[in-house]
């Protein structure tokens, strides 16, 4: 088992519910959300079947993609479309993963 893409899918699972809310009030910010959040899972699975210097890149372009997740996240709460604990358990998960690339990019 990848922890990295394992726990990249639970961000997804997470983040679902999230997205339905903020489709009510910006349809745009709710499909940025979707496509940066399953970035991870994709970046990740396509860096562990690499070599050489690949695996590092694809794993920065995964990290890129839950810092731009957890944004879409941010800009949900600052508009007032979410609470902060609706969005707690996916923001921990999205924290976990960055950490998680960033042990796989060094």
């Amino acid at each position: 088992m990848f922890v990295a893409y394992e726990n990249a899918i639970e961000c997804i699972r997470l983040v679902k519910p999230l997205v339905a809310l903020i489709a009510k009030h910006d349809a745009n910010l709710a499909d940025q959300l979707t496509r940066a959040a399953s970035s991870v899972p994709l970046h990740v699975r396509e860096g562990a079947k690499r070599s050489g210097r690949d695996p590092a890149r694809l794993y920065r372009y995964a990290a890129g993609s839950a810092g731009e997740s957890l944004a879409c996240l941010d800009v949900a709460l600052a508009w007032g479309w979410l609470a902060p604990a609706q969005c707690a358990a996916a923001r921990a998960a999205f924290d976990r993963e960055l950490a998680l690339l960033h042990g796989l990019t060094k």
